[in-house]
């Protein structure tokens, strides 16, 4: 029994983190469809900075790119996901 144990520990181990990996897969997928947009007026973006977000789900951390733009029209300006909206 300790050897199915083992085993079966191992399998869901390894199908965890192919699960995690695929998740990553289709969620940076998805944000690079998006590509980055002015928050202010919906037009594409030429020159943006990409920063790497760490989300915990089920499966793990999962690490998506997203594009980032710089307000400077807010006291000190700030960093945040380019399609946030406002």
């Amino acid at each position: 029994m300790k050897v199915l144990l083992e085993v079966e520990a191992q399998t869901l181990a390894e199908g965890r983190e192919w699960t995690r990996q695929r998740l990553e897969e289709r969620l940076q997928a998805q944000a690079d469809q998006i590509g980055a947009l002015c928050p202010q007026s919906g037009l594409v973006l030429k020159y943006v900075r990409m920063r790497e977000f760490s989300l915990m789900t089920c499966v793990g951390i999962v690490k998506v790119r997203l594009p980032m733009v710089f307000r400077a029209s807010c006291s000190g300006g700030f960093l945040r996901h380019a399609n946030s909206g406002a």
